[in-house]
């Protein structure tokens, strides 16, 4: 575990902002001629820890709070509830607001709000979802990260949010649909589809309805089709010491940003900690 630093490629959500000031919320309408591809996966809950149970800051309103539960009863209703991955009604706590984030891995797991926001993670991020978890099957094909923690964190620092968006602000629920994707393993959809994990969102627009394609990846990377779990992870550099590496755990952290700049940005995070902004960072998965 010494001579490897785990960098993990905090998948960035790329989102455009809208360059009109309409005041009516606007619905996303997905392009007939875009290619459909499959939402990259880059882990999974164990099935015996779900359903998961995130507190949600008593700071949301209580309409806030049921468009949320909402959100979170799509996912586990997308797999006729098969698997519940969400337990509602859901249980309200304070928020949270911690001075570091590593520090939110707690006994925890819950869906924040902050007002003062992380100077690492800059203004453009409309929300994160940060992970932990443990590598299975290292540099295999069938690798993936089993998550054993995971919180959201919503930036109402620098944006707006409003359950019927005007002007430049978000729509909570589609917000928050996209990054309990992230929560229960779901990666970034590339594609310019009707997907929930679209790769880009604008200011007032509506996407809250999970559509069949991230119905069948769900349903897929939790087994209950009977298929091998759609997991996509890059190939990692070679190393001598991979044999001694695999037997013990790799205990691994990760962020994924929903960004309004339009722009893709990659970042690290090291073992220490540290997170840094990387052009060409050595990653594990990659939904690029």
């Amino acid at each position: 575990m010494d001579k490897i630093k785990l960098l993990i490629c905090i998948l960035l959500f790329q989102s455009c902002m809208g360059s009109d000031s309409l005041d009516a919320p606007i619905t996303n309408t997905p392009n007939s001629n875009a290619p459909v591809t499959t939402t990259t996966v880059f882990g999974k809950w164990d099935t015996s820890l779900l359903p998961n149970e995130p507190k949600i800051s008593v700071d949301f309103t209580p309409e806030e709070i049921t468009s949320i539960e909402k959100a979170m009863d799509d996912w586990s209703d997308s797999v006729g509830r098969k698997l519940l991955f969400f337990k509602t009604p859901s249980v309200v706590t304070p928020n949270k607001e911690l001075t570091k984030l590593d520090d939110y891995k707690d006994s925890e797991m819950g869906i924040y709000k902050s007002t003062k926001w992380y100077s690492e993670i800059g203004p453009y991020a409309l929300a994160i979802t940060q992970y932990w978890g443990v590598r299975m099957n290292p540099n295999t094909p069938q690798e993936y990260i089993d998550i054993v923690h995971a919180d959201i964190i919503v930036n109402y620092h620098d944006h707006s949010f409003s359950l019927t968006p005007v002007k430049s602000q978000y729509d909570l629920q589609s917000v928050l649909v996209h990054e309990l994707g992230h929560f229960i393993g779901l990666s970034h959809q590339a594609s310019k589809s009707s997907s929930v994990m679209a790769s880009s969102i604008s200011a007032r627009a509506i996407r809250r309805t999970l559509s069949t394609l991230d119905i069948s990846t769900i349903t897929s990377n939790y087994g209950l089709d009977g298929t091998t779990p759609a997991i996509v992870v890059a190939k990692l550099e070679s190393n001598d010491d991979d044999e001694a590496i695999e037997e013990e755990p790799q205990f691994v952290r990760g962020i994924f940003e929903l960004r309004v700049d339009g722009s893709c940005g990659h970042f690290t995070v090291s073992k220490e900690g540290k997170l840094e902004s990387s052009p060409s960072p050595k990653t594990i998965f990659s939904s690029y």
